[in-house]
């Protein structure tokens, strides 16, 4: 398994011009901005590119580099088979939640294995789906399958579990005011994403929804005869919202169908 990092060619002078500058036109020949940066009433602030993203400018450009490579041994501990999420805590471990069996596998910054956390199961500790965060000493799993979230310590030593949210296959988050945000398959209205917040200890908090605008991606949902929704998957060839929660807790809010990303008030 390898992973990588996105190396820029431009001087970082803010967060939200580091965002622009990902996802402009690189390969532009005038001297205009390639992108325009403003703030909504509400303070959200906007960043709109005059063209699409490039990448092969060197002078402009971002590039990927290889950072590491985790090969785990065949038949040991420390095989990957089958794996679904990741996260990279401060200390540069690596978290990756495999399938085969469900456990969530701890390799440092060098790559070598360190340890397996959790199992596959239905008992405490156990799950049968993983999507991880990580933040300081706290590692969230959580388990669509089982409509269950899970925090051990990053030693591997199971904490506490509670219910969560059930069924939405998806990426969640940890930030650094200690919430975990659980994506939900919910349908609300007017909503194109929602998640549901939960303390560390497994206290619900509130609800953070993406408004879905005109044009939003078309969805395909599959329903059981009790009007459950089973599965939801994306319209083939359309334009997608895509949405990353930073470590404070705002969105950054990104659609195929333009040229720009939106990040959210503090």
């Amino acid at each position: 398994m390898r992973y990588w990092r996105l190396v820029r060619a431009v001087p970082l002078l803010s967060r939200a011009v580091w965002v622009a500058v990902l996802s402009i036109g690189c390969g532009a020949r005038d001297s205009s901005p390639a992108y325009l940066i403003d703030t909504l009433p509400d303070g959200t602030t906007r960043v709109s590119n005059r063209a699409p993203s490039g990448w092969s400018t060197p002078d402009r450009g971002w590039r990927l580099e290889r950072a590491a490579e985790v090969r785990g041994e065949e038949g040991a501990p420390s095989e990957l088979v089958n794996p679904q999420s990741l996260a990279l805590d401060s200390w540069g471990r690596l978290y990756v939640a495999d399938r085969s069996p469900a456990t969530v596998k701890v390799y440092d910054a060098r790559g070598a294995w360190v340890r397996n956390i959790g199992r596959e199961g239905d008992g405490p500790g156990e799950f049968r789906a993983a999507f991880v965060a990580v933040r300081g000493e706290h590692l969230v799993v959580h388990d669509p399958r089982s409509s269950r979230t899970s925090l051990f310590d990053t030693a591997g030593t199971f904490v506490r579990s509670w219910v969560s949210r059930c069924c939405f296959y998806g990426d969640i988050a940890l930030d650094r005011s200690g919430r975990v945000w659980i994506p939900s398959a919910e349908v609300v209205r007017n909503a194109a994403r929602t998640w549901v917040r939960y303390s560390l200890d497994g206290t619900p908090l509130d609800t953070v929804n993406v408004p879905r605008r005109e044009g939003e991606t078309k969805l395909w949902r599959v329903v059981d005869r009790s009007g459950r929704t089973t599965m939801i998957t994306v319209v083939p060839l359309q334009p997608w919202l895509w949405v990353a929660i930073e470590p404070e807790g705002t969105l950054l809010v990104g659609w195929t169908g333009e040229f720009r990303f939106v990040r959210s008030p503090d």
